[in-house]
Formats: C-alpha cells, sequence, structure tokens
C-alpha cells in the first residue's frame, strides 16, 4: 500500500513539474521568437538581428556555467520560482513600456539581456531537480517524454510568436509570457519536494561513523 502511495506521489509531483515548466518554456520561446520577428521587420538589419541574438543567449550560456554549483547548495525549487519571476518582470516591464509608447530597440535588448540573465539560473536548478522527483530508474523515461515535449514546443513557438505579433502585437506576447510564468509559479509553489542527495549524504556520514565505531580498537601489540 505504501509503495503505491509513494508511486502516485511521484507520478503526481512529476507531472506538475511537467506542466509548470513546459508552460513557462513556451512562454519564453513565443517572447524570444516574437522580439527577433519584431527586429527583423522594423529594421531589417543583421547588426541588430545578431545583437538581439547576442543578447538573448549569451547572458545565459555564461551565467549556467556556475549556475550549477548554486542549484546543488541552495533550494533548487525556490531557485526556479526566483528565475521565473525576474523573468517575468523583467518581461511585464517591456509590457508597460511598449503600452505606454516608448518602443524602442534597445530596450528590447535590454529586456532580452535581462530575461537570459533568469534563465541562466533556471535551466541548471530544473535539470537538478529531476533527480529529486524521479525515482533513478525512471530518469531516462521522463527525461524522454520532456524533450518530446520540449521539441513539439520549439516547433510551435515560432509560428505562435509571429501570429501573435502579426494579429496583436508584441505587447501581447510579453503577456502571455508573463501569464505562463504567472501560472507555472503557482503550480511549482504546490509542489513537496525533498532533496534527495542532502539526506543521501546524511545517511552516508552515519553510516561512515557507525562503521568507524564498530572497527576494533588495535592493541599495542599489533603496533
Amino acid at each position: 500500500m505504501q509503495k503505491k502511495q509513494e508511486q502516485h506521489n511521484w507520478k503526481k509531483q512529476i507531472l506538475m513539474f511537467l506542466i509548470s515548466q513546459n508552460l513557462s518554456i513556451f512562454g519564453s520561446s513565443v517572447v524570444g521568437f516574437s522580439i527577433i520577428w519584431y527586429v527583423t521587420l522594423k529594421t531589417s538589419s543583421g547588426f541588430w538581428i545578431t545583437l538581439s541574438a547576442i543578447a538573448s543567449l549569451i547572458p545565459q550560456v555564461l551565467i549556467s556555467l556556475w549556475a550549477g554549483v548554486i542549484a546543488d547548495r541552495y533550494n533548487r525549487k525556490m531557485i526556479i520560482m526566483l528565475a521565473d519571476a525576474f523573468t517575468a518582470l523583467a518581461t511585464f516591464a517591456a509590457f508597460l513600456a511598449f503600452q505606454a509608447g516608448h518602443e524602442s530597440l534597445s530596450l528590447l535588448m535590454a529586456i532580452s539581456f535581462l530575461r537570459s540573465m533568469g534563465q541562466g539560473f533556471q535551466s541548471p536548478a530544473v535539470n537538478a531537480l529531476y533527480p529529486d522527483i524521479v525515482p533513478e530508474h525512471q530518469l531516462v523515461r521522463i527525461n524522454g517524454i520532456n524533450q518530446t515535449i520540449n521539441n513539439i514546443l520549439l516547433l510551435i513557438s515560432p509560428a505562435a510568436g509571429g501570429v501573435i505579433l502579426g494579429t496583436l502585437g508584441i505587447k501581447w506576447a510579453f503577456c502571455i509570457d508573463v501569464i505562463t510564468a504567472a501560472a507555472a509559479i503557482g503550480i511549482m509553489s504546490g509542489m513537496k519536494i525533498k532533496k534527495k542527495i542532502l539526506y543521501l549524504r546524511f545517511t552516508a556520514g552515519r553510516r561512515r561513523t557507525a562503521f568507524s565505531k564498530q572497527r576494533p580498537k588495535s592493541s599495542a601489540g599489533d603496533k
């Protein structure tokens, strides 16, 4: 009975986690592609398109190099939620600026830079959290399911971004990202996750201590 309950719990937790993170990915991808389409249509300039790509990629790559260490030391769930909230706030600031008529390519580059920073913290924490939720023998299967969903969303996102930009404008693409981020944070906040690695280290430490206590002390004649 207890085994069935544990199996039900982790399946429920991973379902919530996959929904939350793929919602976040979809919203972020829609905004990312909307910005690229917007810059392309407004400027038709290789310089601005390249600058947009750099602003949206380089911060994430650089931060993710050491963000994994932070994810190992601190609460991964909280890191994911804070990073998602930071990204959503940056996007909401862009919405307010564009709503007020302050449409600027420089502003878009700055927002892309900030969003990329948030994603740089979020991605390593997301990857590190899977072993805390999923049993070890199910990790490969769950990762495969997640990758399939991610690939589908990455196929849909450019088209969705283009449609939203063409029909409603980039401001509403910003709104979609804020809404999906809020939904993702709400779902994550309802999850109960235990950091398995801390438990394993604690258990291993206790075993080493118990083993050392059980070892017979060497007598003077043995030396």
